[in-house]
């Protein structure tokens, strides 16, 4: 699963390098703002687990990082998909002023 994120992570990440440097510079913090989230889980979940006494709060605590990371899973997908529709649009947008200037 964090293989998958990331993947998808890097491919839209060159796929925007190679656009403006507006969009390069956005997908570039919203990248970084959800490695900060995924840091931010972690470090909560192993001082959590580290807390723990037996096995019912151990578990508690994986179930909590487990819904934590899905959460900062969908967020990401919401984005990526907004910042695609923006890439699409200004890709449009050149598109036809390059038509205009012919």
């Amino acid at each position: 699963m964090k293989f998958m994120t990331m993947a998808l992570l890097a491919l839209s990440f060159s796929a925007f390098a190679e656009g403006d440097g507006e969009m390069f510079k956005k997908h570039k913090d919203i990248v970084v703002a959800n490695m900060e989230k995924r840091i931010s889980i972690l470090q909560e979940s192993k001082s959590c687990i580290s807390a723990a006494t037996n096995k019912d709060q151990l578990h508690s605590c994986r179930k909590k990082m487990k819904e934590s990371m899905k959460g900062i899973k969908e967020d990401s997908l919401e984005a990526r998909a907004s910042m695609k529709a923006e890439f699409k649009a200004n890709k449009e947008k050149k598109k036809a002023d390059r038509k205009a200037k012919k």
